[in-house]
């Protein structure tokens, strides 16, 4: 299946022509500080700058750059050009065209074409008429000849104005055609010996969205070398870019420079950096700034970035923070989304006291929310698994009279696979494909995934399928039904011209991680897709995947392995420590992998990946930082090496999560310092962490491995009280606690009793013994049933609630009769 959306992306790529480089690739030297755990990294003379009035040419946050004045009343109805020509004496003639250059003619024999044509020769020989046609064709699915067609009509001698090049490379960014943007602007630049600063910031934009960092560092070179003064518009791109690129250093200094040559940091500027800042993590001051900056935003760019910040709140899992944010909307048209996270706070383990308080928010008049603001929320709802409350919010969408657009449809898919509901987001998807191939169709009804009269809460009209729909899809059918669907879906892609993208070959080599079968050598070969541009969520599947393999071979798993530790009889099978990559304590290397230096693995598979992420100077990320961590403290127990890891993830300006957290806390628990791991703990609420069930199941293991099952439970406890709802893996930590020791039937009356907590308990397996009760258990996490859509009442917590005191005083009764002791087996 990766070769199929390998080949049909290298199909892709070769249709694009591709610019001529205009510089050296250089590397910038890394430098760190090391700020301590509760430090906020994005400098303070950076962002503490005297609020100005937002200037009425920059939005500072818009996603396009406006079309030219001369092509503002064309654009509205250039869809309706291209497909319903009907007069070539009014539009240039598009399919002509089309079909001329698609027979791939050589040069003389294509200007021989259209010079034989005096219908052909005045369209493509007058400027307007030329850029009109290249603007018409970069909205077509043959958007790569609109690149020919401007080479075309300057080889035959049009001379062309500049907004031939602007007009055209804003119509391929309508439709995320970034690499053919970048190809206009080079055009642009071989044909008039010149540029202006609209192409130049249209050629930031498409460096920034295809991920050459190399090259944007060197960007503004091009203004000095060709006169061209930067706007602010620049700047705010070059920010975006460098923070997308977890680079705040280079960030800061784009700051000053803004500063120096009179464009000093104002709402605007805030309103970028808190708008780009998720790839770093919350941050309490940007958060502030941004929102002192709410009154003095036009409202399309407040509307905005009001959207991060609640994004950057869900992130944090604080729903109260976001209740407060909902309130500088209208609450006519939010008053559904409010409702459904009220509820969400109300339930227990909904909130997060530990998160930094929200100060207050002014603004003058309520800002309407857009479709953006319900997609939020419709993804916050997927993660909850909560199908009532998008019921709701899809009420409120239609009430609040906003057109759906194809990321609302997105977000639906990903809630219709969490909430059991997959023949609907097939249905919702396929049913907007023009073009429906028959034996991918009858396939996917053979196999019960498309059901044309399924029941759909929301049908879309007047939606275009795009590449995220179709991802989303592929995520949620390869989870839920297997790789089966993956041919027809491709099939079905390619009919409708939606080609498959590096995220698509993520959720691919995503799915065929998962598979304890697969090693990672075959994963790294499967990554080696020619013309396919890697990314770190490429390498995060890759190494996520190494990272599981060798704390097995380290390690090993299940409760044996924690149980011979304290028998005589009892044997843990022998384990080798894996080579399969080592990492480097010097932070030189640090980037793009975070210093992890693969051996192991074939050196000819993952040499190109890493050179072409080099050479991009792609900044490493949270998550590879996260596995550098987890490296470090899980499997090596260096907890001086994972704490300078931690020490430079802060230094990098990258707010540490509940997985860094995770990582430390486990490596304490290897080495046996509890104490330690509790510390880690504590520390992460302190900075607004809120501790989450993995964190205490990491300490319910150490507790097991210390052989104090009384802890363990106890521990347990202190997560319920937490309002933390349990899941498989905590249930089994603490029942292995009891098999550790030899206490069995204890083992068996605490499955019994902790299953309600995921389940309720099946009548059938009341008889079981703890071999069969703990394989079924577990089967519910293998199917990711470990957390049902109920919501547990404040009754049903306080009945599960007082059965787990009691069976802490069962422990308590049964360890005394025995008057067992139980030691580590240090053999």
């Amino acid at each position: 299946m990766l070769r199929i959306a390998g080949l049909a992306h290298r199909q892709y790529l070769e249709q694009i022509p591709s610019g001529k480089s205009f510089w050296n690739i250089s590397r910038i030297p890394f430098s760190a500080h090391r700020p301590s755990i509760f430090a906020r990294c994005l400098a303070s003379t950076a962002l503490a700058t005297r609020s100005n009035p937002l200037r009425s040419s920059l939005s500072g946050i818009q996603m396009s750059d406006s079309p030219p004045s001369a092509a503002t009343e064309h654009s509205r109805n250039l869809s309706k050009q291209v497909f319903r020509q009907t007069n070539f004496s009014q539009t240039p003639p598009v399919h002509i065209f089309i079909s001329l250059l698609a027979r791939k003619l050589s040069e003389d024999d294509l200007r021989k074409e259209i010079l034989a044509s005096p219908f052909l020769t005045e369209n493509i020989l007058d400027d307007t008429k030329a850029r009109q046609l290249a603007e018409m064709i970069a909205l077509t699915p043959d958007f790569r000849l609109a690149v020919e067609v401007l080479q075309l009509a300057h080889v035959l001698g049009c001379p062309l104005k500049q907004n031939a090049y602007e007009c055209t490379a804003h119509h391929l960014s309508t439709k995320l055609r970034w690499a053919a943007v970048l190809s206009v602007v080079s055009l642009g630049i071989r044909h008039t010996r010149t540029t202006t600063a609209r192409l130049l910031n249209w050629r930031i934009r498409a460096l920034v969205e295809t991920y050459q960092h190399a090259s944007l560092r060197r960007i503004l070179e091009e203004f000095e070398r060709f006169r061209v003064k930067p706007t602010r518009r620049t700047f705010h791109l070059l920010i975006s870019g460098h923070i997308r690129n977890r680079d705040l250093l280079g960030a800061r200094k784009l700051l000053r420079l803004m500063d120096q040559i009179g464009f000093p940091p104002d709402n605007s500027t805030h309103a970028v950096i808190a708008a780009n800042y998720r790839n770093l993590g919350p941050n309490a001051q940007v958060q502030d700034q941004a929102l002192q900056s709410l009154m003095f935003l036009e409202e399309n760019t407040a509307v905005t970035v009001l959207n991060r910040l609640i994004q950057l709140r869900l992130d944090a899992h604080d729903p109260a923070a976001t209740l407060r944010m909902l309130t500088i909307f209208d609450p006519k048209q939010v008053s559904p989304i409010i409702k459904v996270v009220s509820d969400a706070v109300s339930t227990p383990g909904g909130g997060n006291p530990s998160a930094d308080p929200l100060e207050e928010i002014y603004r003058e008049y309520y800002l309407s929310a857009n479709a953006d603001t319900f997609a939020t929320f419709l993804h916050y709802m997927a993660l909850r698994q909560d199908f009532p409350g998008v019921l709701l919010i899809l009420e409120g969408l239609v009430r609040a009279n906003i057109p759906p657009t194809p990321d609302i449809f997105t977000a639906l898919i990903h809630v219709y696979f969490s909430t059991g509901h997959s023949s609907a987001a097939f249905r919702t998807v396929l049913d907007i494909c023009h073009v429906r191939p028959s034996e991918a169709f009858t396939s996917l009804l053979r196999q019960g995934l498309y059901d044309p009269v399924a029941s759909l809460p929301f049908v879309p009209t007047n939606i275009i399928p795009t590449p995220r729909m179709f991802n989303a899809l592929l995520k949620g059918g390869i989870s839920t039904h297997g790789f089966a669907c993956v041919r027809d879906i491709f099939t079905i892609m390619q009919a409708n011209n939606i080609r498959p993208n590096e995220s698509t070959v993520e959720v691919l080599i995503a799915s065929a991680g998962k598979s304890q079968n697969l090693r990672p050598r075959t994963l790294l070969r499967l990554l080696n897709i020619p013309d396919l541009e890697p990314t770190l969520r490429h390498i995060h599947v890759l190494l996520s995947r190494i990272i599981r393999h060798e704390r097995y071979q380290t390690f090993g798993v299940g409760w044996n392995v924690t149980a011979a530790l304290f028998s005589r009889t009892r044997q843990a099978k022998r384990r080798i420590q894996s080579e399969g990559f080592s990492s480097k304590n010097s932070t030189e290397s640090f980037d793009p992998i975070a210093g992890i230096h693969l051996q192991a693995i074939d050196h000819r598979a993952v040499q190109p990946l890493l050179h072409r992420l080099n050479a991009r100077k792609t900044n490493v990320d949270a998550v590879l930082a996260g596995l550098r961590l987890k490296r470090e403290a899980a499997i090596n127990v260096d907890m001086d090496a994972a704490q300078d890891v931690f020490d430079l993830l802060l230094s990098r300006g990258i707010q540490p999560n509940e997985y860094h957290f995770s990582a430390l806390m486990e490596g304490y628990t290897r080495k046996g310092d509890l104490p330690a791991a509790l510390d880690v703990l504590k520390a992460a609420t302190r900075v607004g962490i809120k501790p989450n069930c993995v964190m205490y199941t990491i300490l319910i293991v150490g507790y097991a491995r210390q052989g104090q099952p009384e802890q363990a439970v106890t521990t347990f406890k202190q997560m319920i009280e937490a309002d933390i709802r349990p899941d498989v893996a905590s249930i089994d930590a603490v029942v292995g606690a009891f098999f550790a020791v030899g206490a069995y039937s204890m083992a068996r009356r605490s499955l019994r009793t902790l299953w309600s907590y995921v389940q309720p308990f099946p009548n059938e397996l009341e008889s079981a013994s703890l071999k069969e009760l703990a394989t079924q258990f577990r089967l519910l996490h293998k199917h990711d049933q470990g957390i049902t859509n109920s919501k547990f009442t404040q009754s049903h917590w306080k009945r599960l609630y007082r059965q787990l005191r009691q069976l802490i005083a069962a422990w308590k009764t049964f360890d005394s009769s025995e008057g067992t002791s139980y030691k580590i087996d240090k053999k």
